[in-house]
């Protein structure tokens, strides 16, 4: 069997604070193949941003990283500053949430899609550069691509200013691009646009994807594989419609039920009672027990490993009685 293209292995983040070690992902196991898009899901806090940052190597001071994270054979943990920034925009390149604090709003739209064409293709020339530019915008869907061009960021809307967040990661073209929540910060229709746009783009697209998402439905259309995390614990992965269709981990099952896509007007929403743990609890026991329906005295003992199960993969001790 072919070794996975991205490999992460017990990988954990952690942090010194006043109150003591604050962990922020906890031993994460996930393998990402080359062409597949995967999808990480989870509740605000439960550690997808902090995984890709990790990832990037876009880390604050002062946070350790543990295990490793292995590209294409090389452990990007064991980089060095500049090992990390020759690797960025080069073999990774990511889709923040918010645009426009990515982009430089003091210089053009196209100066700075040039900067990236020149820097990741060296001895190009600028008017080369400068095509290769403008047809990753038309690429995008932006309109009057020379105009754009000559634009600032505080030009555009915040849907623009995505699809040149877009083009830029495509004119990289990176073996592992990553896109953090990128409709989040838009309206429901940019959104949709956006989601099409991306979905059109991935059978052009060579490497492999990261996507993470609130929108379980988006998932759905995009992605290959899902993981699901949850207090920087990664509890359930496996093909998107298996998952989706038949999740295995409670977790994962409390997740998909607070769907409203289909909710009747006159039906409660679903909610999972408790509260996200924070980063210096350290439980014993299974991490999501205190709002588990189905934990027992056995869910306390020790944090239970991801396990396959029926052709996808959970971290439950009781996945035999409750699947």
């Amino acid at each position: 069997m072919a070794e996975p293209f991205l490999s992460i292995s017990n990988l954990r983040l952690t942090a010194q604070t006043d109150r003591g070690t604050a962990t922020i992902l906890r031993g994460v196991d996930l393998n990402v193949e080359r062409g597949h898009i995967l999808g990480i899901v989870g509740e605000s806090g439960s550690g997808k941003s902090s995984l890709v940052s990790t990832i990037m190597g876009l880390l604050a001071p002062g946070l350790r990283t543990e295990g490793s994270i292995t590209l294409d054979g090389v452990d990007l943990l064991r980089l060095d500053s500049a090992g990390m920034a020759a690797l960025r925009g080069n073999k990774l390149a990511m889709i923040f949430q918010d645009p426009m604090t990515a982009l430089n709003p003091v210089f053009r739209v196209g100066t700075q899609l040039v900067d990236v064409v020149l820097n990741r293709y060296p001895g190009t020339s600028h008017e080369e550069a400068v095509r290769r530019a403008s047809d990753a915008l038309v690429k995008v869907g932006l309109s009057d691509a020379a105009r754009r061009m000559k634009d600032y960021p505080g030009q555009l809307s915040g849907g623009m200013r995505q699809r040149v967040m877009i083009a830029m990661a495509l004119l990289c073209q990176p073996d592992i691009l990553i896109a953090d929540e990128p409709t989040t910060a838009l309206d429901a229709t940019i959104e949709a646009q956006i989601i099409d746009l991306l979905r059109r783009l991935r059978n052009e697209f060579s490497g492999s994807i990261i996507f993470i998402s609130h929108n379980l439905g988006t998932v759905m259309q995009l992605c290959d594989e899902v993981a699901v995390m949850y207090g920087g614990h990664l509890v359930e992965v496996g093909a998107v419609r298996d998952v989706l269709a038949k999740p295995l981990h409670p977790y994962s099952r409390a997740l998909i039920g607070c769907e409203i896509d289909d909710q009747p007007l006159d039906v409660p929403l679903a909610f999972i009672p408790g509260k996200v743990p924070e980063t210096l609890d350290n439980p014993t026991g299974c991490i999501f027990a205190p709002r588990c329906n189905y934990a027992t005295t056995a869910c306390e003992r020790s944090m239970p490993a991801l396990r396959p199960f029926n052709g996808q993969m959970a971290a439950c001790v009781r996945l035999e009685e409750i699947a």
